[in-house]
C-alpha cells in the first residue's frame, strides 16, 4: 500500500475520535466525588495569599508555589493554618508554561481544595483542576457560590460505572450555593473511606 494512502486512511479513521479539545487538554478518567474525597488526606477551604513561579532546578519546567491560608478544615488532621501548594505551570520573566487541566490560582482567590502531600512537603491538588472548587461572591447579593474551572481538563467516564447518587457539582451547573455545596461535601466526607493514591 502506498505510504500516502496509508497516512490518509489512518487520519480518516482517527478523525472520528479526535477533537480539538482532546488535543489541547489533559484527559483523565473521571474521579467521582466519593473517590476524590477518599483519595484526599485533607480537604480545606481558604485563600491564596501569595504566588511564586520558578523554573524547576535541572529542567525547563515552570512551577508555581501558592501560599494558601486555611480558614476551614473539612477533612484531615493536624492541618496547619497555612500551607504551600505546588502547581505545574506558571510565568517567569523569560518563559511561560501552561499545563492543560492544571488548576490556576490568583492572589485573594478563595477556594475549597482536595489535597495530598508531595514528597517535598508542599501540597498537591488531586485530579488536576478537578480537586479545586472556587468560592465567588455574587456582586449584587453577596451570596457565596462555588464554581469550578476545569478548562483544558477532559474527563472520561468508564463504561459500566454507576452514576453517583449525589454530586458536589453536576456537569452543566455553572455554580452551586456554597452552603449547599458544603452540606453535600459533609455527607460525602462522612461516608468516604480513605484510599490514598
Amino acid at each position: 500500500m502506498p505510504r500516502n494512502l496509508l497516512i490518509a486512511l489512518l487520519l480518516a479513521s482517527s478523525a472520528s475520535t479526535w477533537t480539538p479539545d482532546a488535543a489541547l487538554g489533559a484527559t483523565i478518567v473521571h474521579i467521582t466525588d466519593e473517590r476524590l474525597c477518599a483519595m484526599a488526606p485533607a480537604i480545606v477551604g481558604g485563600e491564596v495569599v501569595s504566588l511564586l513561579a520558578q523554573v524547576r532546578p535541572g529542567t525547563h519546567q515552570v512551577v508555581t508555589r501558592a501560599q494558601f491560608r486555611i480558614d476551614r478544615v473539612l477533612k484531615g488532621k493536624d492541618v496547619p493554618g497555612e500551607i504551600a501548594i505546588r502547581i505545574p505551570g506558571g510565568s517567569v520573566p523569560d518563559r511561560t508554561t501552561r499545563v492543560p487541566g492544571a488548576p490556576r490560582f490568583r492572589v485573594g482567590e478563595r477556594s475549597i481544595l482536595f489535597i495530598r502531600p508531595g514528597r517535598d512537603g508542599d501540597g498537591r491538588i488531586l485530579g488536576l483542576s478537578r480537586g479545586k472548587f472556587d468560592i465567588v461572591a455574587d456582586p449584587e447579593t453577596g451570596t457565596d457560590w462555588i464554581v469550578q474551572d476545569t478548562e483544558g481538563l477532559n474527563q472520561i467516564v468508564l463504561e459500566g460505572r454507576l452514576a453517583p447518587e449525589r454530586y458536589l457539582m453536576k456537569d452543566g451547573e455553572g455554580r452551586v450555593p456554597l452552603d449547599e455545596f458544603l452540606a453535600t461535601l459533609d455527607e460525602v466526607v462522612a461516608q468516604c473511606r480513605d484510599e490514598r493514591p
